[in-house]
Order: structure tokens, then C-alpha cells, then sequence
């Protein structure tokens, strides 16, 4: 006869969850319950006896019969029925299953029932941790079953043993575990059903997508001037400690074994980093705390926690502007994350993404951290700077605009990191920079990771840039709407409309270049002889002016009337401008006529930073298309990274281009009869 180990398990699993626990532990008087309560809500429901009966020809009398090979055959044979009904059905399976069934024949001996089937269609388990003495009352009251006699000390460690060996089969297979024990106060078919409606709705793609959900939702309620987001990770990189190793060390005796850290037995087996494992995490915290305990010890966790002060000083900065936010994104605690913020008065701008309870709905992984910043830098189009410490961070370090890695005692640090920071850096093109905390201690990598002084005013200045397209423009102005009529008359043309066009470039730089340019002041000798004090603009003679032509020349014309020691640089296409013509300047002026859809000037700004990325850019235009400077448009991206000023004389609705006698270069050079 075949094993069960050759009968094939379908590689696109369907969720089939089993409910183990000892025979008396309550598992098909909740199967009944749970079939009537969760009816409309595409669940199968399976007693294994049953099926394993429907199986075997001559039932489950024949099967007690089979020799233990001819036995586990059926019971792959049962299980496998199970899954491929579900899989037609598209339906979730729960399965009252064991692990472990008495001997009947032989008191005190117990056999081991699981199969490697089982074990490879299972995508949960539920554990039904029900006390001993419970047990043993509705044994002796089952009036359907005779039941051999088992003492409670019987039960108590068989109970533990099947808890150990599911904990290790579940890692070693990959599927979720839960152990549910009655709590006062609680419904244990309730808080069954929780569970069971969260392992039909949950998986990876669904968690990132919750993420994501969360992201916005905190993005709808920040300031629509918010260019900038810097994101954390908590532990040992907000603080020294590890709220996590805290969080068991405050409540051992819900450990069962105090000697070790719960969450790393999690982390060093198979499951590794994985989103199973975040998942399993939840569920330890889940399993062990109800939701009074757990806030009382996230409570008492964050007590001991203080944020380094570095950090600190950067985190109160966001108080005092809308263009820069924060948010916290952790694989740890988040409601310990909450309380701390809330406690130094920073929870009103600093939100918290993590997850450790079903109610959350989500777990964060590295994944989700990279998911957060792509999200934010993609969709949101938002400047994202992070900052992490562990291989747990690289991911979203790899997202991020700007990254750093904060880097603690050599006592406290991640030991991987070195390693896997070497080889994103070398195979993956990570930029990073690192954070000393404090500054006496050594640095990871020497020679790779350059050293940011967090303390460094120029540090500072550059998270609270305010990124972004800034438009300045004179629309509803009376004078502007006079000029501007001149200059879409058509009885206006040749040198008559480059008049007008050199009257706008003057008007914008009066009203508004000057003003971004700023002023300096000097020392001149007065007509009557005397030294005074004189103005002048900033930085005047490192500004070029650069008129895209044609269009621009006349307008750039009048730039240059006001800008008089500026340089002036012809440009047809971005490539015309070189690093020769761009060193010796700190500003660029972009001068157009008209901007419709905005490629030209984008083009031309990817190639001036390219060049110099920190030079300061200024567009000057007569007609902006208002869709051209939109959220969203090509514009608003590009100034997403580094701010970009836009003055014009009018923001326009109207999405027309110009053609031949429309075209704005051709009337200004009576060129209309080319196209």
C-alpha cells in the first residue's frame, strides 16, 4: 500500500486551518457552534474522525483495525480530500484534528496521529488549551463515548508536550500557530472566531496593502504643505533599549521558560525574519496577554524608555513647521511607541506604524518599512529621509532620498549589520551616511560610511528644507491682466510683442526674483564723499540667467534688465549647458513664454542637477498651464527631491498649445507661416 508520503499536496494551498487539542478539550462541540455562527462566511467545517471514516471502506470501526502504515495512508488520503474540496469550493477549511490520541487498548500509552500531509496542508493551527481538570469532567460526563480513565497529571503533561512539539512542527512547516486558552471574562468561541476571520483575510500582499491603507490615512490628516517625512525605526534607533526584550522581562511569568527570550526562539528558527514570523509574534503577544495586561506592560515598558537626545532635539523641530512630519515604523511595540511620544509631547505629529495585536490588522516586516517609503515617496511624492540601525532596516534604507544609520555602544548594536550593510552598499548601491549616538563612539564600516554630525546646524537646515514646487505668480493683479492682454493679442507681434514680453521678465523679477534672491548690504562712498551703507541682490553675479529659446529671449531680456551682472547662457536643449557654464553659480534662472505640460523644464532641471544637485533653480514664465503644476504632474515630482521656485505672470486653465499663427515663439519672431 502507498504512504502517505506519495500523495502529492497541491503547490497553490487553500487555507485550511486545523483545531488540535486533547480529546475532551471541547473541539467538535465548538466545530457545531462555529458552523451556525460563521454560515455566511465561506467556511467549510470537518470533524478528521469523520472524513478519515468516509474514506476507509467499512468506516472508522475498519480503520482502528489497519496497521499504523495502512492508517496514516487513510488519514493523508482524509486530509487530502479535505484540501482539494476546499480548493474547488474556494472555501477555508477548519479541520478538528490531533496531534497525539490515547491508546486505548494500552493506558498510558499515546500515539502519535500528525502526519507529514497534514503537516504540509495546514496553513494554521489553532490549539485549544483547555485545563486539565476541565478536561477530565467532560470526559467522565460524555454519556456518547466511553473514555479510558487518564489522571489529571496525565493530561497536564501531555498537554504541554503536544504544545512544544506543534510549536517546533508549526516553525519547521511554516504554518501560523495560535494557542487559545479560556480567559475570564472572554468568549473562548469568540475569540475563536476572531482568529479564524483573521487567518481567512490575512497574507502578504493583503498586510502591505493594509500599510499602504494606513499611510494615506495619516497623510489625509497632514498638512497639504508637507513636503518632507522622516522615518524611524524604534528600537536602538529612537533608544538605547530594546522594548521587546523589556516587554518579557516585565512580565516572566508569562513565560514558560524565563531563561529565554520568546521572540528570539521566534527570529533563530526556520521562519527566520519572515513575514510568518512577525506573524507568529503577534500571535505570542496575542496568545499570552489579553488586552488589559498587555497595555499595563507596554505601560510599564515605556517608563524605562528615553529617546536619545540627539534624536530628540530633531523630532521637536517638526513641531514648529508643516512642511516637515514624522512617523515611527517599527517591527516592535507599537502602542510602547505611543505612550513614549505621548509622554514627551510629540504623539500629535509623530505617528506610529506597528503592529502586535489581530485588532491591528497588520504586522510590519523590512518589507513593509521599504513598503512605507515607497509609498510615501511614489504616491505621496513626498522627500523621504530614514533612519535605522539593523538588517531589518536596509530595505527601507535602500527606499529612502536620504539614509543613516544610527549607530550605538559596540555593546548594544546589531552584530550582522556590518555585513549586511557592506553588501548593500557594494552590491545593491546604497548611499548611506551613519549617526554617531553618542559621538565619542566607534563607527561601523570606517572609510564606507561617512559621519553625520546630527548636532551640525547644516545637518538640521537640510531635513527641514522646504522641498517642493513653490509657485509665485500676479494673476488676478490689474496691471498683470493689462500686460497679459497685450501679450495674447494677436494684432501684437515681431519686435511690438517682444516689448511686452521684456516689460513681463522685469515685472516678475521686481515682484518676486528679487525677493527669492534676497538682498546683501555693502559699504559705498556717497556723493557727498562719505562711506554709507548701500543694497545690492545676493549673490547677483553667480546667477545665470538662461532663456529657453526661443521663446524665453525676450522675457530673459528683461530679467537681465534687473539682474544686470547675472550671467545670461543661450540654451536650446539641456545639453547646450555644461559644467563650464554652471560652476561658477549658485542660481539658475529658467526663462520660458509659455509652460504647458512642463517636460521642457523638467528636462532641463534633471540635467542642471546632474551637473551641480545643489544649485538653486528659478523658472520664470508668462502663462503657466495650471495642470502643469498640479499634484501628481511632472513638476511637482521633480520638485519633490529639491525645492523648485516658479514665478509667472498668470496660472492658466486653458490647455491649448499653440500651432503656426498661435504659437507663441512664432508671433514673437513673425515666423507663423512655418508650421
Amino acid at each position: 500500500m502507498d504512504t502517505a508520503e506519495e500523495i502529492p499536496i497541491a503547490t497553490a494551498k487553500p487555507v485550511i486551518i486545523g483545531l488540535y487539542g486533547l480529546s475532551g478539550a471541547g473541539k467538535t462541540y465548538l466545530i457545531d457552534r462555529l458552523k451556525h455562527a460563521l454560515e455566511e462566511e465561506n467556511f467549510t467545517f470537518y470533524d478528521g474522525s469523520t472524513v478519515i471514516g468516509a474514506v476507509v471502506p467499512g468506516g472508522i470501526e475498519a480503520f482502528k483495525e489497519l496497521d499504523t502504515n495502512e492508517q496514516n495512508h487513510f488519514r493523508a488520503r482524509a486530509i487530502k480530500k479535505i484540501r482539494d474540496q476546499c480548493a474547488e469550493r474556494k472555501t477555508i477549511g477548519v479541520v478538528a484534528g490531533h496531534l497525539f490520541l490515547e491508546n486505548e487498548d494500552r493506558q498510558g500509552e499515546w500515539e502519535r496521529v500528525v502526519t507529514q500531509c497534514d503537516l504540509e496542508t495546514y496553513t494554521h493551527i489553532i490549539y485549544l488549551d483547555v485545563d486539565a481538570e476541565t478536561i477530565i469532567n467532560r470526559r467522565q460526563g460524555d454519556t456518547k463515548r466511553t473514555r479510558p480513565f487518564i489522571s489529571v497529571e496525565e493530561l497536564k503533561m501531555m498537554k504541554e508536550q503536544e504544545k512544544s512539539e506543534l510549536t517546533v512542527l508549526c516553525r519547521e512547516n511554516r504554518i501560523q500557530y495560535s494557542i487559545l486558552a479560556p480567559r475570564r471574562g472572554e468568549s473562548l468561541e469568540e475569540s475563536l472566531i476572531m482568529r479564524l476571520r483573521d487567518f481567512k483575510g490575512h497574507n502578504e500582499v493583503e498586510n502591505i496593502s493594509r500599510v499602504e491603507r494606513l499611510v494615506d490615512e495619516i497623510m489625509y490628516t497632514e498638512s497639504d504643505q508637507l513636503r518632507t517625512v522622516l522615518i524611524f525605526d524604534g528600537d536602538k534607533t529612537l533608544s538605547i533599549e530594546d522594548t521587546g526584550k523589556q516587554f518579557w522581562k516585565i512580565a516572566p511569568e508569562k513565560s514558560s521558560d524565563t531563561a529565554h527570550d520568546p521572540l528570539e526562539e521566534i527570529f533563530a528558527s526556520p521562519l527566520q525574519y519572515s513575514y510568518h514570523a512577525f506573524r507568529q509574534a503577534m500571535y505570542l503577544y496575542q496568545d499570552t496577554f489579553n488586552d488589559e495586561e498587555f497595555e499595563a506592560a507596554c505601560k510599564s515598558v515605556a517608563k524605562k524608555v528615553s529617546v536619545r537626545p540627539e534624536i530628540l532635539n530633531l523630532l521637536k523641530g517638526i513641531m514648529d513647521t508643516q512642511y516637515v512630519g514624522a512617523m515611527v515604523v517599527t517591527c516592535g511595540l507599537r502602542r510602547v511607541w505611543e505612550i513614549v511620544l505621548k509622554n514627551i509631547g510629540l504623539s500629535e505629529r509623530v505617528k506610529v506604524i506597528g503592529g502586535n495585536r489581530i485588532k491591528d490588522y497588520y504586522v510590519v516586516t523590512p518589507e513593509v518599512k521599504a513598503a512605507v517609503v515607497i509609498r510615501l515617496r511614489d504616491f505621496h511624492q513626498l522627500y523621504v529621509c530614514a533612519f535605522g540601525d539593523s538588517p531589518l532596516d536596509i530595505a527601507m534604507l535602500k527606499e529612502a532620498d536620504q539614509s543613516f544609520v544610527v549607530v550605538g555602544t559596540e555593546v548594544g548594536r546589531s552584530k550582522r549589520m556590518d555585513v549586511e550593510l557592506k553588501r548593500a552598499i557594494e552590491n545593491d548601491g546604497l548611499h548611506v551616511g551613519q549617526i554617531l549616538t553618542p559621538s565619542t563612539v566607534s563607527p561601523r564600516l570606517p572609510g564606507m560610511l561617512k559621519i553625520i554630525p546630527i548636532e551640525d546646524q547644516g545637518f538640521i537646515d537640510s531635513m527641514f528644507d522646504r522641498r517642493g514646487l513653490h509657485i509665485f505668480h500676479k494673476t488676478t493683479d490689474p496691471a498683470t491682466k493689462i500686460l497679459a492682454t497685450k501679450m495674447r493679442d494677436p494684432a501684437n507681434r515681431g519686435p511690438n510683442l517682444c516689448k511686452h514680453h521684456r516689460r513681463a521678465g522685469q515685472d516678475l523679477t521686481e515682484t518676486f526674483i528679487t525677493k527669492l534672491l534676497g538682498l546683501q548690504e555693502y559699504t559705498l562712498q556717497s556723493v557727498q564723499g562719505s562711506k554709507t551703507q548701500g543694497f545690492r541682490l545676493l549673490g547677483e553675479e553667480n546667477t545665470a540667467i538662461v532663456p529657453i529659446l526661443r521663446g524665453g529671449a525676450p522675457m530673459a531680456e528683461g530679467v537681465w534688465k534687473i539682474l544686470t551682472c547675472a550671467a545670461f547662457l543661450h540654451a536650446k536643449v539641456p545639453s547646450d549647458l555644461g559644467p563650464k557654464h554652471l560652476e561658477p553659480h549658485h542660481t539658475v534662472i529658467l526663462v520660458d513664454s509659455v509652460i504647458n505640460n512642463g517636460t521642457t523644464i523638467v528636462e532641463f532641471v534633471e540635467h542642471i542637477r546632474e551637473i551641480n544637485p545643489e544649485i538653486r533653480i528659478i523658472v520664470a514664465a508668462g502663462v503657466v498651464q495650471a495642470s502643469s503644476i498640479a499634484k501628481g504632474s511632472k513638476l511637482w515630482a521633480i520638485a519633490r527631491v529639491s525645492k523648485l521656485e516658479i514665478t509667472a505672470l498668470r496660472i492658466s486653465e486653458n490647455k491649448y498649445t499653440g500651432k503656426g499663427a498661435t504659437d507663441t515663439g512664432h508671433r514673437l519672431f513673425n515666423t507663423t507661416y512655418i508650421d
